[in-house]
């Protein structure tokens, strides 16, 4: 399917066009959601870090 795309594409620069707008598009949201990850990450280690703050306060008092 690609390939007939790119086909298409080679003949036609509308199609072309179109198709590397798609392309940044994809490659953007791959970004972001690697972004949105790494900061999912830091902050469940944040969360957990400070649960044990509190659950070693807690048996303390």
């Amino acid at each position: 399917m690609a390939l007939k795309i790119m086909k298409l594409a080679t003949k036609n620069k509308f199609i072309l066009s179109i198709s590397s707008i798609f392309s940044t598009i994809v490659v953007n949201l791959c970004d972001l959601t690697h972004q949105t990850g790494k900061l999912t990450k830091q902050l469940l280690h944040n969360y957990s870090f400070l649960c044990r703050i509190c659950g070693i306060n807690n048996k303390n008092e």
